[in-house]
């Protein structure tokens, strides 16, 4: 397959048979993603290290806010067209996520790479300063538009699951609405996520969305609440529904623990650094069309 790339100063433009994509070449990431002519993506996407504290991060979340991990801003160094061709497109970004008047908590390089079906990939790796508690989360997040409320995975479920929670669920193939995977706390925390997915589809109700597919495992959320959301609210009543589909793809996800009441969480569930590296796969997939992503991008099947 093959399609068609620009570029000007402001944005790189792919066009496809039956899709259009574009970056913002002053931010690094993709401000287009439609897909027969649907949008598929609202707002920008970006890298996410914080998530809402649980009741077991009483103690840890002083010191994320200490170092702002509860305020981070994306800078952008450096935005670069590495390849263009009519089957494939690699953009390189390099970033760093930080608080006002900080040191940045991370500093990453990442490619985004488009093959010549539509199909995108997402590389990262990030450096994690030296001295910080293990982080919440890293992963990509992204917000999907209204109606985007059908959600499928394959990863450990039904019920949620994480690192350190995960012997009441199992490993399968499941189906749910972005409703019914939201759990809903007496006080509004993280919730909800899915750990160790290979992948996942959400989609609107005539099947159109995007697929993700992990080159590693990956944990999997999707809400009608941020993680903001989430943080600010102390009772479910304070909650605003929002009508987008928040998804955050997390290379990891750091455990809940019982710190609220027990030991710190363990150290094989927390989210260290040094580095961590991320790579996950997303094409856009309308009904009928098979979860899987059969190729790597700018593959020889192209």
């Amino acid at each position: 397959a093959r399609f068609r790339a620009s570029a000007s100063e402001r944005a790189i433009v792919v066009e496809g048979r039956d899709f259009r994509y574009e970056v913002d070449r002053r931010r690094g990431v993709f401000s287009r993603i439609e897909y027969r002519g649907v949008p598929l993506i609202v707002g920008l996407p970006g890298v996410a290290l914080w998530r809402a504290p649980t009741d077991n991060d009483r103690f840890v979340r002083t010191r994320w806010s200490e170092e702002g991990i509860d305020a981070l801003a994306t800078r952008t160094y450096a935005v670069e067209l590495l390849e263009q061709s009519d089957r494939r497109l690699a953009v390189a970004w390099r970033f760093s996520l930080g608080a006002a008047g900080r040191l940045p908590v991370v500093r990453a390089e990442a490619r985004w790479t488009v093959g010549g079906s539509g199909e995108i990939r997402f590389d990262v790796t990030a450096r994690v300063r030296e001295g910080l508690p293990f982080l919440p989360r890293f992963g990509l997040r992204l917000s999907m538009p209204p109606g985007s409320e059908l959600v499928e995975y394959f990863g450990y479920g039904p019920g949620e699951s994480y690192v350190d929670k995960r012997r009441g669920a199992w490993k399968s193939r499941f189906a749910s609405t972005v409703d019914g995977l939201h759990e809903d706390y007496l006080r509004p925390q993280e919730n909800g996520s899915h750990y160790g997915c290979e992948w996942a589809t959400v989609t609107n109700l005539e099947g159109l969305g995007l697929l993700f597919v992990g080159l590693d495992e990956f944990s999997l959320n999707a809400s009608h609440y941020s993680p903001e959301d989430l943080a600010l609210a102390a009772h479910p009543h304070e909650l605003t529904r929002r009508l987008e589909t928040i998804v955050h793809l997390d290379a990891m996800m750091s455990g809940l623990g019982s710190n609220s009441c027990g030991p710190e969480l363990l150290p094989e569930y927390r989210l260290t650094g040094p580095e961590i590296a991320f790579s996950v796969g997303i094409r856009p997939i309308a009904a009928g069309q098979t979860p899987i992503l059969d190729r790597e991008p700018g593959g020889a099947e192209d």
